[in-house]
C-alpha cells in the first residue's frame, strides 16, 4: 500500500502491467480502510492466535535456505505446542498454507516440513499437524490474504510506520500467541529467526510487545 500512496503523492499512475495494477482505481484511504475493515475479521473468530517469525537481515550471515528452513521448524514446534496445551484440542490437528512460491523454494519447504514432523526435533512427537504442507494463490485464499496483511503491518511496524503501528497494536498483538501468563510474548507469538537476543529485544522495542 505504501507504494502506491508514494505513487498518489506524487501524481503517478500504476502501471497497468505491474502487480497493483488491478488497485489504479482506488485511492490509499480507501485501501488502508479496506485492509483495517478486513482485519476486524480476525477479531470475531472464535479461536485466532498470531504467531511470527522475523528475520533481521543486516544481523545474520545465514543462507537464505537455511533461514527459511528455521522459519518452518519454528512454526511447526510453536503450533505443535499450542494444540497439545490448549484446553478441548486434544484432537486438533493443524493444516499448514503457505502462499505460492517458486517451485525450488516450494521442494525446499515442503522437504523440511515433512523432515521435522516425521523425525522430529526439540518436539520428538509431531501429533497435531498434518503431515505435508500445501500452497495456495493468495489471491484465492482468505486465509492466506489475512496472513499476507498481517506480515506487511509487522513489517512496516518494524520500519516505523505510524498507521502500520495503529494497526499493529490494535488488532494485530491481541490475537499474538502468549506464554500461559497472559502477558509474555516474546519466544512463544513472536520469534526472532535465527535466535538472538540482541535482535529479540529490538524487535520487541519497536513493537511494543
Amino acid at each position: 500500500m505504501w507504494g502506491i500512496r508514494s505513487r498518489e503523492q506524487n501524481n503517478k499512475n500504476i502501471p497497468a502491467r505491474s502487480p497493483y495494477g488491478f488497485l489504479s482505481g482506488h485511492r490509499f484511504t480507501d485501501l488502508f480502510e479496506f485492509v483495517e475493515e478486513t482485519l476486524k475479521v480476525i477479531g470475531g473468530l472464535s479461536f485466532c492466535k498470531i504467531i511470527l517469525t522475523v528475520t533481521d537481515n543486516n544481523a545474520t550471515k545465514a543462507r537464505k535456505n537455511s533461514i527459511l528452513e528455521w522459519h518452518i521448524q519454528d512454526l511447526l514446534q510453536r503450533v505443535e505446542m499450542e494444540l497439545r496445551q490448549g484446553k478441548g484440542n486434544k484432537d486438533a490437528v493443524a493444516v499448514f498454507f503457505l502462499d505460492a512460491l517458486e517451485p525450488k523454494c516450494e521442494k525446499l519447504l515442503r522437504n523440511k516440513y515433512v523432515e521435522v514432523v516425521q523425525k522430529g526435533d526439540f518436539v520428538k512427537k509431531y501429533s497435531h499437524v498434518k503431515d505435508s504442507m500445501s500452497f495456495e494463490f493468495s489471491h484465492h485464499s482468505v486465509g492466506i490474504q489475512l496472513a499476507d496483511y498481517v506480515a506487511g503491518i509487522c513489517n512496516d511496524a518494524l520500519k516505523g510506520r505510524k498507521r502500520s503501528e495503529h494497526l499493529f497494536s490494535t488488532y494485530v498483538k491481541p490475537k499474538l500467541r502468549k506464554k500461559d501468563d497472559g502477558e509474555t510474548i516474546a519466544g512463544y507469538g513472536l520469534m526472532e529467526i535465527p535466535t538472538a537476543e540482541t535482535v529479540r529485544s529490538k524487535i520487541v522495542a519497536l513493537l511494543g510487545v
